[in-house]
């Protein structure tokens, strides 16, 4: 996986509730997140909002994908998982092989020739799950952090 500054910061959180989703240009992607724990009931969400961190802590990251072949958001409520889809990480999570590379590779004509070397990353946020196909890693900065 490629050195990503914020990275290990990212994953460490308790769990990731989305702010925001865009495209601040053309075939650009930027993904703002928080940080949240889990609820009381022990789910990574209460219905219909995140939590924010008990001990006062709070980090903002934004995550730009330079560009992408595609994205989708996902209710996390829906969200599967099964032995095929191998991943590394937590939170931010890079697959090595998933449904959703499958897919971009019957609805797309990208391949490893063009534009390149393929990567899967899904973002896992209460009440959502983003995947991202991309030639690029994200790059992860640091927009708040209240400690």
């Amino acid at each position: 996986m490629p050195t990503l500054p914020h990275l290990d910061s990212l994953r460490s959180c308790p769990a990731l509730a989305l702010i925001s989703l865009n495209e601040p240009s053309e075939n650009r992607l930027r993904l703002v997140v928080t940080t949240t724990v889990p609820g009381d009931t022990g789910l990574l969400h209460r219905p219909g909002h995140a939590v924010p961190a008990q001990d006062g802590a709070q980090q903002v990251f934004e995550l730009l994908w330079p560009s992408y072949i595609g994205y989708s958001v996902l209710n996390e409520e829906y969200v599967s998982a099964d032995r095929y889809e191998c991943f590394e990480g937590r939170l931010l999570v890079r697959y090595q092989r998933s449904h959703y590379m499958d897919y971009m590779a019957a609805a797309s004509f990208a391949t490893t020739d063009y534009p390149g070397p393929l990567q899967h990353w899904g973002l896992f946020c209460v009440d959502h799950v983003i995947n991202i196909a991309s030639t690029e890693a994200p790059r992860i900065r640091v927009l708040e952090s209240t400690h």
